[in-house]
C-alpha cells in the first residue's frame, strides 16, 4: 500500500480520499466538455426556436436578437449556433457580419479545444 501525501489526499470527515492531479485534470476536462454540449445544445435550440418564430406575421411575438446568437458563441455555443443557422437556412442570407461573428467565435472555441487537448496528453 502507497502512502498518500498531503498535496493528494483531502480529508473529509472520517472518510479519507485520494485524488491525485492527473485525476482532477481528467475531471475538470469531462466538465467542460459537458458544458459545451449543453450550451451548444442550448443555442441551437434557440435558433431553433427563433426559425420557428420568424415565421409568424411580423410584431405577434417578439424575436430572438442576434446579440444572442453571438453572445451563445462566445460562451462556446458557436459550433450549434452555426450548423443550427446553416442546416435550417436561419438568417444566412443577408446577415453576413452575423455568420462572421459565430464563426470567429467557433474558432477561438476550437483553437482553446485543441490547445486543452495538447496539454492533457
Amino acid at each position: 500500500m502507497r502512502s498518500a501525501s498531503a498535496a493528494d489526499t483531502t480529508t473529509c470527515g472520517s472518510r479519507r480520499a485520494s485524488y491525485n492531479m492527473e485525476q482532477i485534470i481528467q475531471y475538470l476536462f469531462y466538465a467542460f466538455l459537458l458544458y459545451l454540449a449543453l450550451i451548444n445544445l442550448i443555442a441551437a435550440t434557440v435558433t431553433i426556436y427563433d426559425k420557428h418564430i420568424s415565421r409568424r406575421p411580423r410584431g405577434s411575438i417578439r424575436r430572438v436578437p442576434e446579440k444572442t446568437f453571438v453572445r451563445f458563441s462566445m460562451l462556446g455555443g458557436g459550433i450549434g449556433t452555426l450548423l443550427t443557422m446553416l442546416l435550417i437556412h436561419h438568417k444566412t442570407k443577408d446577415h453576413n457580419a452575423l455568420l462572421v461573428k459565430i464563426a470567429l467565435w467557433t474558432v477561438v472555441w476550437i483553437a482553446l479545444m485543441l490547445w486543452l487537448l495538447g496539454q492533457n496528453n
